[in-house]
């Protein structure tokens, strides 16, 4: 592997990045399909079911991210909003913690 002039932090960052990228893919495309069929199948629906069911939901938030992305992407773009986004998701979530936490 020739030197591209990485420092070692960079390097290191490189193969964190990579091997966490590739612990998610494994986990949503092998692991997760698994445990939803499980988990249909102790609630009463067939194996068939729940395949179709997580397919459905996969589709649907597939379309919803390629509606999304293009839009998000726009409104990134003005100066000085992508902190005001970050913000405003922070705040979502965080609210939404604190409200559904209540209860637990």
């Amino acid at each position: 592997m020739q030197n591209r002039g990485l420092t070692t932090q960079e390097k290191s960052w490189v193969l964190y990045d990579w091997a966490n990228s590739s612990f998610g893919i494994i986990v949503v495309t092998a692991v997760l399909p698994i445990w939803v069929v499980k988990v249909g199948q102790n609630t009463g629906f067939s194996g068939a079911q729940t395949t179709a069911f997580w397919s459905y939901a996969n589709a649907f938030s597939t379309f919803l991210v390629a509606i999304a992305a293009p839009i998000l992407g726009a409104i990134a773009d003005y100066a000085g909003f992508k902190k005001k986004i970050i913000y405003l998701v922070y705040a979502d979530w965080y609210y939404w913690n604190r409200w559904f936490s209540i209860g637990a």
